[in-house]
């Protein structure tokens, strides 16, 4: 039976029953978010198993525990979270299109900490572009580990801004004695 909302927006709103609540909705969901829609925490702690759409999380700590794929399978985006971020296991999937790629835009602190980083079509790779996957606003722990780089001279640049960028480091090197 699909969602039928009553018009009121209290389809998809939850009451906390007392403060500090976590977890409202289960931790085992995998959510998508349309492009400009909102899911607001509402100053709560939320687990999520997947994530993945060009949407906003805000107001809260989110912890991703799956796949995090910002604008979608198969689609580059971008992805707001306005909130402190732990990705605790799993991965982060990009899609790469020429000259772009999918961008995860944390507004907040992020802990990458035992993520992986999967390019979901690494022949799509341009050797010739930079590539910012992620950027923090806020204070950034961890990396991210490359499972699946088409070439050992594509590397994860961790910048001193908050940003994560993946490029590839090719060209000669003549040394002079």
């Amino acid at each position: 039976m699909p969602f039928t909302d009553p018009g009121d927006g209290s389809l998809l709103s939850l009451t906390a029953v007392s403060s500090g609540a976590t977890n409202l909705i289960a931790s085992t969901t995998s959510m998508i978010l349309g492009e400009g829609a909102l899911l607001d925490l509402d100053g709560y702690v939320q687990t999520l198993k997947d994530l993945s759409g060009s949407g906003t999380v805000s107001n809260g700590t989110l912890s991703i525990t799956g796949t995090i794929a910002p604008g979608g399978t198969n689609v580059v985006g971008t992805m707001t979270i306005a909130s402190n971020t732990t990705l605790n296991s799993g991965k982060l999937l990009v899609d790469v299109a020429g000259a772009t790629s999918d961008r995860l835009s944390v507004q907040g602190s992020v802990n990458l900490a035992n993520m992986t980083l999967e390019i979901a079509n690494p022949a799509a790779l341009d050797r010739t572009k930079v590539y910012t996957i992620l950027t923090c606003s806020g204070t950034r722990t961890g990396q991210l580990t490359p499972i699946n780089l088409p070439d050992s001279r594509w590397h994860v640049l961790y910048r001193t801004d908050g940003s994560v960028q993946l490029l590839f480091a090719g060209g000669t090197l003549i040394r002079v004695r």
